[in-house]
This record gives C-alpha cells, structure tokens and sequence, in this order.
C-alpha cells in the first residue's frame, strides 16, 4: 500500500497533467474525486487560497484509513463452544443425548454466528429378535451481517449510484471519524452535486460508513430437523425385515432491514424521488421509511424404506 504522503504527491502530479479533468468536468454522472483532488480544483477556481489548499492537504497527510478500520470496523475475534453429552445403556438397549451451544463474535463489528444444536438416538429390543431404533437431531444458526467489509472492500469505493459512476477506492488518506469520534462522510458524488441536488428537498445523501453500523440488521436463521425411526425383525438367524423412515425439512430465513437513517434507504429513495410530483404516491415511489427485504426458504423430505435381509452359507450344497 502506498502511504498517504506518496498517494497524496502522486495525485498533485497527475492533477497538474489533467489527469483528473475529464471527472472534474463529468456534469451526467457527477464521479466523485478524492478530497485531495476536489482541494486542487478549489485551488484552481479560486476558491481557496494556495495557503489554504496547503494547509488542509498537510493535514490528510497525517490519515491512515488503516488506523480507523483497526480502530472502528475490527475486534478480537471471540469463539465459544458448549457440549453436553449423557449416554447409557444395558443388553437390551442404549441411548445417547447430546445438547451443544456455539457462538462466534466475528473480528468485523457487526457480524455474529449462534449455533444450538440436539441429538438424541436410542435403540432397544422391546423382545426377542425385534429391535427399535429412533433417532432427533435439531440444528439451529442464527447469524448476523451488518459490516460493510473488511478494508478494500468496494463497499467504501467513492461510486455513485445514480447515474451509475465509478469512482475512487476509498483513498489511503481518508478519515471514517475524527479525533472527537465523530463519524465522517466518505462522498459518492461530487460535493456540489450534493449540496445542490432537489434543492435541499431530498433527504441527506452523505455517506458515512460508521453509521450503517446500527443502520442495517442483516440476520440468517437456519434451522434443518430430522427424525430417524427403524424396525428390525429377525425370525430366524439367516432371515430378518428391515423398515425404515426418514423425515427432514430444512427452512432458511432472511431479513435484511435497512432503516431510514441507512444510507441504502436515503440512496434509493433519492434516486427515484419525483420533486414535480403532487401526490405523495407518486413524490415518493418508494416511501419513505426502512427498507425491508425477505427471503424464505423451505424444503421438506419423506423417506421410506424396506428391506429383506436373507444371509446363510451354503457352499456345502
């Protein structure tokens, strides 16, 4: 990775090439530019001064986004897991029990996993040459998601969304908060893009990452269940019937919910928001509000099987 005093030298040189003009003069998808870029173009249209472009470029040279990620986006990554187990049994029979609790606190803030698990299987001879088996096992994980990723993720990219624009990766220079912890706005879209837009109507199109923390609840529940049940009967020592049956069904779950604060929430109800409209319906074809997405899934299975068993030895016919 380059470091920040390098990328930042790096991009004054392009800058004086016009490297960075065609985006600068972008005016249907408004790309956004790093901050370093958009001082310089200030610079040059005489809105700031040479000291002050100075300044305030000196002062990036001090960031590492790496610090904040470490600082803002990571953990220690915690791992537990819980195991119960009672088994017995005699000549005519045993059984087993089992009960096991799994929960993974991820090294991203925001990402989960739980697992419970049960099991149980038995198998006893009621009477003579008739032999039972059952068996239960239950699995259940509830896991969360809400990080936006791990540093270089294209989650952090300075692209727009409306109209489609591809810009920047998240510079090396950036900020996620300041000193104070404050959280700070990574821009999609060129700040005067932003700032003019719907005439102050639209909702705040800033961005920023640390807040889609508490502003996104991603949760997965799985659960898969399966029941075993089996007859043996054996009249004669060569000869027994087996009878078997298997019962399954596995269900998937997820709710992704974006509320109003999340920026995926703001974004797209600013994307297609109709400021001509005069009806709330058609202002805002999608309400304002959170942003709810589902998914289900589930599959269930039934199994029957039986089965003649015939084993004597009869080479000396």
């Amino acid at each position: 990775v380059i470091p920040s005093s390098d990328m930042i030298n790096l991009e004054i040189a392009l800058f004086k090439q016009g490297a960075y003009d065609a985006n600068i003069n972008n005016t249907s998808t408004y790309s956004a530019l790093t901050p370093v870029v958009e001082i310089l173009n200030d610079r040059r249209a005489g809105l700031i001064s040479s000291a002050d472009s100075a300044t305030r470029i000196d002062a990036l040279r001090k960031n590492d986004v790496r610090n904040d990620f470490s600082k803002y986006i990571y953990r220690q990554q915690v791992s537990q897991q819980h195991q119960v187990d009672i088994s017995g049994g005699s000549k005519d029979g045993n059984y087993r029990v089992s009960a096991g609790y799994d929960r993974n606190i991820y090294d991203l803030i925001g990402n989960t996993y739980k697992r419970y698990t049960f099991n149980s299987y038995s198998n006893f001879k009621p009477f003579k040459n008739f032999q039972v088996q059952a068996g239960v096992q239950y699995v259940q994980s509830n896991s969360t998601n809400n990080n936006l990723g791990d540093y270089g993720s294209s989650n952090y990219d300075l692209n727009g969304s409306v109209p489609s624009s591809s810009g920047p990766i998240l510079p090396i220079y950036s900020q996620l908060a300041d000193a104070a912890g404050d959280h700070l706005t990574i821009n999609k879209y060129r700040n005067g893009f932003i700032d003019t837009v719907g005439r102050g109507k639209l909702l705040n199109w800033a961005d920023k990452p640390l807040d889609d923390l508490d502003g996104n609840n991603n949760v997965t529940v799985s659960r898969s269940f399966l029941a075993d049940a089996g007859l043996r009967l054996s009249p004669y020592k060569f000869l027994n019937f087996e009878l078997k049956y298997r019962y399954q069904r596995v269900s998937v779950s997820n709710e992704n919910n974006h509320n109003i604060d999340s920026y995926f929430a703001r974004d797209l109800i600013n994307q297609f928001t109709n400021l001509n409209a005069t009806s709330a319906s058609q202002k805002y074809p999608i309400p304002l509000g959170g942003i709810l997405s589902t998914n289900e899934s589930d599959i269930e299975t039934h199994n029957v099987r039986g089965q003649l068993n015939f084993n004597e030895n009869i080479s000396s016919l």
